[in-house]
């Protein structure tokens, strides 16, 4: 695993969700520095990109907005349940600190949503008593103070004044709690891309391309023409002249030979650039308009971005997945009530006497061996 770079990022582990579309009651353990989700249409893929999506709005919209975004609980709240949608990540903030959970519970009443219940259950040391620094209900928290919170340090209650944003996103805007103030910053650099993430509308793909192109040649020149080398590389032939040309941006703009494909690769690739930014980035459909014979190479993107990001995959493609290991690809299913089921691949039977055996892990799921069992 080459993350020279990113040794000391933080990186979530684990992530717990109850309620929310189809992710009825899903657990995953295990997240790697590239995760891909691999299944059907409707099999809940995208739902849990969009968790992690929701979750990052919330901190930096608030709870309403990202709420009022994706249909209110009409459309986010898994159909026939009943009680809160919760959300829980394990992270770590290094390799070596001990693991931190966040737990946000949502509801909502004849007000709009509300923030049920929050904590963040922490522990000083590895061989610390794991406690809740962070705990809140109804607007109402005790907070454990210090730079590095023990157990028996003093702690102060307060009411926030507002139900519809989460504790950490307002305490940590505030001097005094260094904790919180991380993970509201951790969580809030999280950024997307894809086909469905942003259910409310993403910018054109053609004009975020347009833009990122303009960003990379004013801020980052060099980066660009690593861009536009990979891609000739890929598909010889396809820069031309934009290699050269003063305004890259208007040369492609004013171009109408360059196929759907190359302009999806070329996306692609001036994503990554933008994703290098964040320490989490989810991808949904990330292979999408690209042709399978270059899809193989966009496992090998994710592991040079793995070094700085995080990376969570949605994907249809066997071809990545091919360049993937079992124990990073997840198996995504739904069972007879409609609800996602999710098995680690290397987990599921057969898949290692298979591999070890010269099978490919995307041709394995082509041919049926990840549907569910139930």
């Amino acid at each position: 695993m080459n993350r020279t770079r990113g040794q000391g990022l933080p990186r979530v582990e684990a992530v717990s969700v109850r309620n929310f579309r189809c992710l009825r009651d899903v657990q995953i353990k295990g997240l790697m520095p590239v995760t891909a989700f691999l299944g059907a249409n409707g099999s809940g893929k995208s739902t849990l990109l969009d968790v992690f999506a929701f979750l990052a709005e919330c901190f930096r919209d608030g709870l309403r907005m990202a709420w009022e975004r994706r249909g209110r609980f009409k459309e986010m709240r898994t159909w026939g349940a009943q009680g809160p949608i919760v959300i829980e990540i394990k992270y770590r903030e290094r390799p070596e600190s001990p693991g931190i959970i966040y737990h946000l519970a949502v509801d909502e009443n004849e007000n709009g949503p509300f923030v049920a219940e929050e904590w963040i259950r922490w522990r000083r040391w590895l061989r610390s008593n794991p406690f809740r620094m962070l705990d809140g209900k109804n607007g109402m928290v005790r907070i454990t103070l210090g730079e590095m919170p023990d157990e028996h340090d003093p702690t102060a209650e307060m009411m926030l004044g507002t139900t519809d944003v989460p504790a950490v996103a307002i305490l940590g805007q505030m001097n005094g709690y260094p904790r919180i103030s991380a993970l509201r910053r951790y969580i809030a650099a999280w950024r997307f891309a894809g086909e469905a993430v942003y259910r409310s509308g993403p910018a054109p793909v053609r004009q975020q391309l347009l833009d990122g192109i303009r960003l990379l040649q004013n801020e980052q020149p060099e980066r660009l023409r690593e861009i536009f080398k990979v891609l000739e590389e890929r598909i010889p032939g396809a820069t031309g002249l934009l290699t050269v040309a003063p305004d890259p941006a208007a040369w492609l703009l004013s171009r109408t030979d360059l196929s759907q494909g190359t302009l999806s690769l070329l996306a692609h690739l001036i994503g990554l650039a933008d994703m290098a930014q964040p320490a989490l980035a989810g991808m949904d459909l990330p292979e999408t308009g690209i042709h399978p014979r270059l899809q193989p190479g966009l496992a090998g993107d994710f592991r040079t971005l793995s070094a700085q990001t995080q990376c969570l995959i949605s994907t249809h493609s066997p071809f990545l997945a091919n360049g993937l290991t079992p124990e990073e690809v997840w198996a995504f299913n739904r069972n007879k009530e409609g609800h996602t089921i999710v098995r680690k691949t290397i987990d599921l039977p057969g898949v290692r006497d298979f591999m070890s055996q010269g099978a490919m892990l995307g041709y394995l799921w082509t041919e049926g061996y990840f549907e569910a069992q139930e």
